[in-house]
């Protein structure tokens, strides 16, 4: 059953992928025959060609060129940092850094930088609590000004 539905995508596809792509894949398999050759064969051929092309210097440009709205929740800041920048084993140390960088609230940076002094490993998660708890205090003083702004009191 397995390889007759490999058959059957492969054909499928052969069968859809119009002329152009056609001859692109019977050019790259020649001289054998694109009939001879898996559904897993000729998608990876494709996948080279038209695929996404990660171009890691641009994403660390990306990456260090964001910055943190002030309406936007760290944690959505946080999930736009993430990409292709292959950091290896010094992710951590540069999501840190990019995420103090990229706070847009100098305040909030300050007391950061003053409350983490050392470079250990456990700075990265403590600053990402920092900056939570930071956003979720602005947000209830809004609501207590904005609460006391409907009411009467003092009036």
């Amino acid at each position: 059953m397995g390889n007759d539905s490999a058959e059957v995508r492969r054909n499928l596809l052969l069968s859809k992928v119009g002329a152009d792509v056609f001859k692109i894949l019977f050019d790259h398999f020649k001289p054998e025959k694109l009939i001879e050759k898996t559904y897993i064969q000729l998608t990876t051929v494709l996948n080279k060609i038209y695929g996404k092309k990660v171009y890691i210097f641009a994403e660390r440009i990306n990456f260090a060129g964001c910055f943190r709205n002030e309406n936007e929740s760290v944690t959505n800041y946080m999930r736009a940092l993430a990409g292709d920048c292959s950091f290896g084993a010094g992710l951590n140390e540069r999501m840190r850094d990019q995420l103090i960088f990229g706070i847009n609230n100098r305040e909030w940076q300050e007391k950061i930088i003053q409350k983490h002094s050392t470079n250990d490993r456990y700075y990265f998660r403590r600053s990402r609590s920092d900056v939570s708890h930071f956003r979720t205090s602005v947000h209830s003083v809004k609501a207590v000004k904005q609460f006391t702004n409907q009411s009467d009191f003092g009036q």
